[in-house]
């Protein structure tokens, strides 16, 4: 992490906030991890459908379904012939469908 850390204050640079997105998804730190990639959208003018497509993907991560299939709608705006977008999203569609039906039991 040190590494990833002062290679942005060296140059900012997307690649090394997904990375350091991605670090923080992995040590279970999802403000964190969110912070890193929002500073990637604000570096893209908010139109990197691979960054919303990773915000959607560590919501997802961390049960925050809503949050989520938000990010990942953004990402399908920006480019909807992306078929892992369309992937990720389903799966959070899937998931959410089935905490639902469990509740729905209870």
């Amino acid at each position: 992490m040190e590494s990833c850390n002062k290679s942005i204050s060296i140059k900012s640079d997307s690649k090394f906030y997904i990375l350091q997105s991605i670090v923080y998804t992995a040590l279970d730190k999802p403000d964190l991890a969110e912070e890193a990639r929002l500073k990637t959208l604000k570096h893209f003018n908010n139109k990197l459908d691979a960054a919303y497509d990773e915000l959607g993907y560590i919501y997802h991560r961390f049960n925050m379904l809503d949050r989520a299939e938000h990010y990942l709608k953004q990402a399908l705006e920006v480019n909807p012939s992306e078929a892992g977008i369309h992937y990720n999203l389903a799966l959070c569609i899937l998931l959410y469908s089935i905490i639902i039906f469990f509740y729905a039991k209870l």
